[in-house]
């Protein structure tokens, strides 16, 4: 390939992006499906550190996605001048919590409640994060974090579908084979292949050019060490990766990108809840790394994929793993 000429390197093609044009998310509003705690709650920190305003969802740990909210709030207190819109008053946080009914009721227009250490509601432009409680495996509920979005920011820029079930959790949705029933098999679908594809279909109608919808899947999909006990995580989060590549093809005309994130053993609660320490220890120490990985190198990696510089990574099933597959 030619080299280009000095005159042409002065050309906007070859101009480096500043840090803040190429990472800042100033304007845009996300979406982060159980976000709540770990990796979730990691990445919807990371995208607000980056200047968007963020729907926090959760199923059941409303605690948790509060706790959220409100570190979000304190970040952006804390954060950078260039981050701040001009009309904001840093002195003021609230958490906001729409609450959708149980999966197995009608839907109804979400409501609003605001909790705020003085009880006074901030004024819409300060408020950078919201509590949605949906049940994210279910088109209604889809449809319940779209209204929010809407309703709170007006706009929906960035989907990152990370809510899903462990591998190793045993919650009567992973085994071998003959473990599995049909309840099983319709929940692993509903959360990891249909929640996320109606979804994806709700936002790209309101999304605009430089939108972003990052899904999620399991290390399952390509360890050649697979268990059999992983039947519905890796098909369930294969056909997912799938669904990534196709959207990415469907919606690259309109700027906007899809992308699969595929994390390796990362140390979250869930796998704290899950593991024992000897256990814990023992997978850090086989790592290539010699460590786990944070929810925060997550975070990050999608991060990145929201900005302006990854506007031509689509399509990608992208493993942050530190090498233990490769």
């Amino acid at each position: 390939m030619d080299e280009p000429s000095p005159s042409s390197l002065h050309d906007p093609l070859y101009a480096p992006s500043t840090a803040f044009d190429s990472q800042s998310l100033h304007g845009k509003a996300a979406i982060v499906t159980g976000s709540s705690r770990g990796i979730g709650a990691a990445i919807a920190r990371r995208l607000a550190a980056l200047g968007a305003r963020v729907v926090v969802n959760y199923s059941k740990d409303q605690q948790g996605a509060d706790g959220v909210v409100a570190a979000i709030h304190a970040d952006y207190r804390a954060s950078p001048p260039h981050l701040a819109s001009s009309s904001t008053n840093a002195s003021t946080s609230a958490t906001l919590t729409h609450s959708a009914p149980a999966p197995d009721a009608p839907e109804s227009p979400s409501k609003q409640s605001a909790m705020d250490t003085d009880s006074t509601p901030p004024p819409k432009a300060d408020v950078r994060a919201i509590a949605v409680r949906a049940d994210a495996s279910t088109i209604a509920g889809g449809q319940t974090l779209i209204r929010a979005a809407l309703a709170a920011f007006g706009r929906i820029d960035i989907l990152v579908l990370n809510a899903g079930l462990s591998g190793e959790a045993k919650v009567g949705t992973d085994g071998t084979m003959a473990d599995t029933d049909e309840a099983a098999f319709d929940r692993a679908f509903a959360l990891h292949v249909k929640g996320p594809l109606f979804l994806a279909k709700g936002c790209a109608e309101v999304m605009g050019e430089g939108g972003r919808m990052i899904f999620f899947s399991h290390l399952a999909t390509r360890k050649s060490t697979i268990l059999p006990s992983y039947v519905l995580v890796a098909a369930t989060r294969g056909a997912g990766e799938q669904l990534s590549r196709t959207l990415a093809k469907e919606l690259a005309p309109r700027g906007i990108t899809v992308n699969t994130v595929t994390p390796g053993l990362v140390d979250t609660p869930g796998m704290r809840a899950t593991y024992s320490e000897h256990k814990i220890s023992f997978l850090a120490g086989i790592h290539p790394g010699g460590r786990l990985g944070t929810p925060g190198d997550i975070a990050a990696l999608c991060g990145w994929l929201c900005g302006r510089d990854a506007s031509f990574v689509s399509g990608q099933c992208i493993q942050a793993n530190g090498a233990l597959v490769v």
